[in-house]
């Protein structure tokens, strides 16, 4: 069957604002951001020293939305350290002390584990003179030691593919804690504990699939038969003049 040129220019013109309209739905970037539930851990540091805090989880960005162009990710949190010593006998000495805690967050996409930040941590420090029987020394941070809190952006295509995928992969979290005391007292105490609260943020940013719109189709052939009709009568005028 031999098809109309007619036919086809009104097949291409439609095809033509077709596209028009797609273009700029593919040209938009667009991000969809997850965050895991906030873990919290309050402990004496003479308790233990690297320990689990929990576990959460992060959706893998799914590769239907369009084309992933970067993952960002940061692990949040705030700390609190702090320390005390007390003279608990009659002698006048020095001391010195420090607690710290670190807090980390492991992502493990495709089950790997190696992927990992850490939060927001503190150390507390005291140091000086022990004067006599009820004389202490204290130190209460927040947030004063910064490691790795800022976020962090892949871009490299393995990385990206890592972090494409279905359903969720874990993060788990971790504590480490840290604590020292040093002084020549024959009898004193010594109090220190931190606290920290992990979560951890992943942001994917990439190229939304084209959209098509069919519902504008049958409009868009009316718009291209009309054109052509009306290209056929310009002609045939033309023609009679």
């Amino acid at each position: 069957m031999k098809v109309q040129a007619p036919f086809l220019q009104t097949v291409a013109i439609a095809a033509t604002l077709t596209l028009a309209i797609i273009a700029p739905n593919a040209a938009n970037a667009a991000s969809i951001t997850h965050k895991t539930a906030s873990f919290s851990f309050d402990q004496d540091t003479s308790e233990k020293s690297f320990f689990s805090v929990g576990s959460g989880l992060l959706p893998y960005f799914n590769a239907s939305l369009g084309k992933l162009n970067s993952v960002t990710y940061q692990i949040l949190g705030n700390s609190t350290a702090s320390i005390s010593i007390t003279n608990n006998s009659n002698r006048t000495k020095m001391a010195s002390g420090q607690t710290s805690i670190h807090g980390y967050g492991i992502l493990s996409p495709q089950n790997m584990g190696w992927f990992y930040g850490h939060n927001q941590g503190a150390s507390a420090s005291i140091g000086g003179i022990l004067s006599g029987k009820g004389a202490t020394l204290t130190d209460t941070q927040t947030n004063n030691y910064l490691w790795w809190s800022s976020p962090s952006t892949l871009t490299d295509s393995y990385y990206l593919g890592i972090f494409t995928g279905t359903d969720n992969f874990a993060v788990d979290f971790y504590g480490y804690l840290e604590s020292s005391v040093s002084s020549t007292l024959p009898l004193y105490s010594v109090a220190s504990s931190a606290a920290s609260e992990l979560s951890a943020v992943i942001t994917y940013d990439y190229t939304p699939v084209p959209i098509p719109t069919p519902a504008l189709l049958p409009g868009l052939l009316a718009m291209g038969v009309g054109i052509v009709r009306r290209r056929k009568a310009e002609a045939a005028a033309e023609c009679e003049a």
